[in-house]
C-alpha cells in the first residue's frame, strides 16, 4: 500500500528522504503512521472492554433478578403459612372443648372473630361473637368490650389447644375436616321415609316418620377422634328400637360407596346404614 505525505497528501516514492511536493520528511509520515496504528489498537482493545463490561453487568442483572424473585416467592410461600396476625402455628379452624364440661364449638375465623356455639338442653344453640387477636404466644378474645389475653399452646402436629388464664387451663380438640363430608342430607335405609340432613353449624334435623310415628326435631353433634357424638348426652336423636331409647349417644362411622353411605356403629343399637339423598 503506497505512502501518503501528512501534510500534503502527495504519493510518495519508496526510499525517498522528503515528499517532493512540500518538502515534509518522510520521518514525519512514518511517525503519524505509528500513532495511527497505535491509536486503533486502543480504540479495539477499548471496544473489547466495554463489550466484556456490558456482559458481566448483564450477569450480574440476571442473579439479582433470581435473588429478588426466589425472595417474593418464599415471601409469598411463607405468608400462606401464617394466621391474620403472621403466627405460624395458627389455631384457626373449629374445635372442640374437651375438658370445660361444655356442649359446643368454638371456632377461630380468618377475620378475627371467634364464633362460640353452646349446645343448650333443649337442643337449640346458643351463639356468641367474639373478636380476637393473637400476639405471640397470647390470644386475645374481647369480651364485654375488654380484651381478655390467654396463653395458647398448639400441640399433637395441631391438632390439640391449650388455652391458660391464670391457673385456670381450658382444652380443645381440633374437628377433623372429615365433619364437613356429613354436611348433606341423608336416608335412614331401614326407614322408608326418615332422614337426617347435617348442618355445618353441628346441628341435625331429624324427620320424616319412624315406626308410624311424624320426626321433626332439631339436635346437635360433633366429630371427635373418628366418632359421631350426640348431644346433649344420652339424648338419642332417633332409635332403631325401643332398646335404644336413652343409652349411650357416641357413634363409631366410616364411610364407602365414595362418601355416598355411612355406617354408623353403636353398642347398645347396633348398626345403621345412611345413603345420601340424592
Amino acid at each position: 500500500m503506497p505512502k501518503h505525505c501528512v501534510s500534503c497528501g502527495e504519493v510518495l516514492k519508496e526510499g525517498i528522504k522528503f515528499c517532493g511536493n512540500c518538502g515534509t520528511k518522510i520521518n514525519d509520515v512514518e511517525h503519524s503512521s505509528s500513532i495511527k496504528s497505535t491509536t486503533a489498537k486502543h480504540q479495539g482493545r477499548s471496544r473489547k472492554t466495554i463489550a466484556i463490561l456490558v456482559v458481566v453487568i448483564l450477569a450480574v442483572a440476571v442473579v439479582a433478578s433470581a435473588i429478588v424473585l426466589m425472595n417474593l416467592f418464599k415471601g409469598k410461600e411463607s405468608q400462606e403459612n401464617l394466621d391474620n396476625t403472621g403466627n405460624a402455628s395458627s389455631p384457626i379452624g373449629k374445635w372442640f372443648p374437651s375438658s370445660s364440661g361444655e356442649d359446643g364449638t368454638f371456632e377461630f375465623m380468618e377475620n378475627g372473630s371467634a364464633k362460640d356455639i353452646l349446645f343448650n338442653e333443649d337442643h337449640s344453640q346458643s351463639i356468641t361473637w367474639i373478636p380476637y387477636k393473637i400476639e405471640n404466644n397470647l390470644i386475645s378474645l374481647t369480651i364485654y368490650n375488654n380484651p381478655v389475653y390467654f396463653n395458647y399452646e398448639l400441640s399433637n402436629n395441631n391438632q390439640h389447644l391449650v388455652l391458660t388464664l391464670g391457673e385456670t387451663t381450658y382444652t380443645y380438640d381440633r374437628i377433623p375436616d372429615i365433619s364437613n363430608s356429613f354436611i348433606g342430607k341423608w336416608k335412614v335405609v331401614s326407614q322408608a321415609e326418615h332422614y337426617l340432613t347435617f348442618y355445618s353449624n353441628n346441628s341435625i334435623h331429624n324427620e320424616g316418620s319412624y315406626q308410624g310415628q311424624t320426626l321433626n326435631s332439631w339436635h346437635n353433634y360433633v366429630i371427635q377422634n373418628n366418632e359421631l357424638h350426640l348431644y346433649p348426652e344420652g339424648d338419642m336423636i332417633y332409635t332403631m328400637e325401643s332398646a335404644c331409647m336413652g343409652t349411650n349417644s357416641t357413634y363409631s362411622f366410616q364411610f364407602s360407596n365414595g362418601n355416598l353411605q355411612i355406617i354408623l356403629m353403636n353398642e347398645a343399637c347396633g348398626q345403621m346404614i345412611l345413603n345420601k339423598n340424592q
